[in-house]
């Protein structure tokens, strides 16, 4: 089981270095805000490959202290920023107290479900920019600019295109499709 955020009242109990310790006064971090970002760089191993020193010293020590799951990786981050926009909310970090002790990873099924609802409900353009700006099924999300010049368009254009696509998958979500398609798969969240 993996520690609460809310369990670290103290630094000193990472048994960081004085520099790392400097660092996190510095910034004014929190204790709360320390466990998100050590679980946020935890997640992306991209990220914490390029992580400063102090970072990586970071993530170690919240791992020893029990704040880090393994499970928790990219992909189950990319999937709820996906949903919570389909939902029309804002999108919710998983390295929050709130959602993190709590959510379950997201399954290769649930992928398998959500390409399979992406490839029903939009076009070829569609689902191209959707898996690439929210890195479902990929290594890491593209920026806009990315996608344009990869797609040889512009930024606006692939803004329109995805706002089109988001909508189409909002009406997916509030009924089953016709056509034999499910809605998205839900991702659990514990209670």
């Amino acid at each position: 089981m993996v520690r609460k955020a809310s369990t670290l009242n103290d630094v000193e109990v990472l048994c960081l270095s004085e520099t790392t310790k400097k660092v996190i006064c510095r910034l004014n971090f929190r204790p709360g805000d320390i466990v998100d970002h050590g679980r946020m760089l935890a997640a992306y191993p991209n990220l914490l490959e390029k992580a400063k020193s102090w970072e990586k010293e970071l993530v170690s020590a919240l791992d020893e202290a029990g704040f880090i799951r393994h499970d928790i990786d990219a992909m189950t981050d990319r999937v709820m920023v996906l949903y919570d926009v389909i939902d029309g909310g804002v999108p919710t970090s998983i390295f929050s107290e709130e959602i993190y002790e709590k959510i379950s990873p997201v399954t290769q099924s649930q992928l398998d479900s959500i390409q399979y609802v992406l490839n029903g409900v939009l076009n070829a353009k569609e689902k191209e920019i959707i898996t690439d700006f929210y890195g479902i099924g990929t290594d890491r999300r593209k920026s806009w600019a990315e996608i344009a010049f990869n797609m040889a368009t512009t930024r606006d254009d692939v803004r329109v295109t995805m706002n089109t696509a988001i909508s189409k998958l909002r009406e997916c979500t509030t009924e089953c499709l016709s056509d034999g398609y499910t809605p998205l798969p839900q991702l659990v969240v514990a209670s």
